[in-house]
């Protein structure tokens, strides 16, 4: 039995971050069948044995994301996968409403923050035009 990282895993069969369970299957299968000890020309029992513990090991790796438990108030244990599918869908809806969320404050805030801009600016106008009307009494007055 070999025990293997994911990395290495995914070296053996050559496989790139990002692969999908697709891609993992039709890797395993094309070096399952060229080292299967069955195969007379390129057979190699210790070969086909890390291919196929590099195979089960990212096949029983869970996907990624995975939803943490403790938000959704399961106990950690062995649940069915129709009721880790319904509790993942519960999970990305409380986060869609959470980052909707964050995001309408987000938005509100930068609103708020473009209305203090536009209101220095006004300030700063109205200053200027204080300060030149001001100026130009002044060279009245020395006239």
């Amino acid at each position: 039995m070999y025990v293997l990282t994911d990395n290495q895993a995914m070296e053996i069969l050559g496989l790139k971050p990002g692969y999908d369970k697709a891609m993992l299957k039709k890797a395993y299968h094309e070096l399952a069948k060229r080292y299967h000890p069955d195969n007379e020309l390129t057979g190699k029992k210790e070969a086909y044995a890390l291919v196929r513990a590099a195979y089960e090991h990212l096949m029983n790796k869970p996907d990624e994301p995975m939803f943490p438990r403790r938000i959704i108030g399961k106990p950690a244990g062995k649940a069915s996968v129709s009721s880790n599918k319904k509790d993942y869908q519960r999970f990305e809806k409380q986060y869609k409403v959470q980052m909707d969320e964050k995001r309408e404050e987000l938005v509100k805030k930068e609103q708020e923050r473009k209305k203090e801009r536009e209101a220095k600016k006004q300030e700063m106008e109205h200053a200027r035009r204080a300060a030149e009307i001001i100026r130009r009494l002044i060279l009245m007055d020395d006239k």
